[in-house]
């Protein structure tokens, strides 16, 4: 017998099951050795001796598995590689266009978010609606992962569970020194809980004023900060908070005051948000996450009261992706 090294283009494989199937057609053919397939450049390789074997019957067997078997591999040219990159990037610069032009954005932003209080069943179909993107991600790792093992002769099962196992594992160190640096992030926790926190910076405005027994103060949401506001102990306040449609986001769209029990959902306009600060003090007030942290300033009299320059609340180290 006289073998040559032979490689031929496999059309219709698409993933490392059609690197299997189309191996486990010839692979035991006389007169085919060493077969390799592969489903990323699309061809099957292997030792092949053409007095024993006829090409005919090579492809009659790949045609039973349901691929087809083209003589010649087939290299794409050079301006075609570079065809497929405009493509691609036509395509996300669509994408970005729509995200950012379009209502798109508005139900970006309006996507339901994991709270406090949710019950099992919602938080479960809440996290199966924003593990898609692992579709994309990890599914694409996963299967090059497999394709790089059966190449190599491997089980693709084997490296399944390697690439499992080690993604558990480096999220969970990862997480967890993370985790440990942000034992200071723990500031957030302390003003959920309405231990007072450095507020954002307070000047003329945000002031209330009195008029027939109740006093108005007005503020307005920004994307990562809140004003700081001042009003007078024992007077019913009529808080009017403004927020602008395009600067609310997942992770500014709600407002926690822990002192007067206040759980404040922001809509587009204005929201009007009525309490009586009964003493005097600083009242921290933070988002739903505890990451953007401003207060209420409760005084004796208006009149006296002085601009406070407080320091500014430190821009966190990390930022939710519902921020983004």
């Amino acid at each position: 017998m006289s073998y040559v090294r032979k490689t031929w283009q496999v059309e219709g494989m698409h993933c490392v099951h059609c690197e299997a199937a189309v191996a486990g057609a010839v692979r035991k053919l006389e007169g085919l050795k060493d077969v390799r397939v592969s489903f990323r450049r699309g061809t099957l390789t292997a030792l092949w001796d053409a007095d024993a074997l006829p090409l005919e019957r090579i492809s009659a067997r790949i045609a039973d598995a349901g691929y087809s078997l083209v003589a010649e591999r087939k290299r794409l040219s050079l301006w075609k590689d570079a065809l497929q990159l405009v493509l691609l990037l036509l395509a996300l610069g669509a994408i970005y266009w729509l995200m950012t032009r379009t209502v798109v954005a508005d139900w970006m932003s309006a996507f339901p978010v994991a709270r406090a209080g949710m019950g099992l069943g919602m938080l479960l179909a809440l996290g199966a609606m924003t593990s898609l993107h692992c579709v994309a991600m990890c599914g694409g790792i996963n299967i090059a992962q497999s394709a790089s093992a059966a190449q190599k002769g491997r089980r693709p099962a084997r490296a399944n569970l390697m690439y499992n196992l080690g993604r558990v594992i480096s999220y969970t160190v990862i997480g967890g020194v993370v985790g440990a640096l942000g034992m200071s992030m723990l500031v957030s926790g302390l003003a959920l809980a309405g231990v007072g926190v450095a507020a954002a910076p307070m000047g003329e405005d945000g002031y209330a004023v009195v008029r027939d027994g109740v006093q108005y103060v007005y503020s307005e949401v920004d994307y990562g900060s809140y004003p700081a506001i001042t009003v007078q102990a024992g007077i019913p306040v009529r808080w009017t908070i403004y927020a602008d449609e395009s600067k609310l986001t997942g992770c500014n769209n709600e407002i926690i005051v822990p002192a007067y029990n206040l759980d404040i959902p922001l809509e587009a306009g204005e929201n009007i948000v009525e309490f009586t600060p009964a003493q005097t003090g600083v009242v921290p007030y933070t988002c739903w996450m505890g990451m953007i942290r401003s207060s209420i300033y409760v005084v004796d009299d208006l009149s006296d009261a002085e601009p406070v320059e407080a320091e500014a609340t430190p821009a966190p180290a990390y930022v939710p992706a519902c921020c983004m």
